[in-house]
């Protein structure tokens, strides 16, 4: 009896591991392209995120735009140097240090 269960042994093991690396060779490729294309689309959700959070401050700043004086003014003071009468503005330049300016 013991010399025959040694070649089923030996044929259930060849039949496992055949089926095994079948079962590899088939389910493998698919795995790892699903990987790659979950991942993708990880990175294009955490991108749509970031648009979406801009595109909100964007219509926050549209309507502050077309709405709220207070912010007017303070774009247009801020972007464009407007001053109110009676106001006088001062820009001040920065010089280069001794150090820079011997590089």
């Amino acid at each position: 009896m013991n010399v025959e269960s040694h070649p089923v042994k030996v044929r259930k093991l060849f039949w496992v591991a055949l089926g095994l690396a079948l079962f590899l060779y088939l389910f493998l490729p698919g795995y790892l392209c699903w990987e790659r294309i979950n991942e993708s689309f990880k990175e294009y959700r955490e991108k749509n995120e970031k648009l979406s959070e801009e595109n909100l401050k964007l219509k926050k700043e549209i309507w502050a735009l077309k709405n709220d004086p207070l912010y007017i003014e303070k774009i247009t003071r801020k972007e464009l140097g407007y001053a109110k009468d009676g106001e006088v503005i001062y820009e001040i330049e920065k010089r280069e240090s001794e150090d820079s300016a011997q590089r």
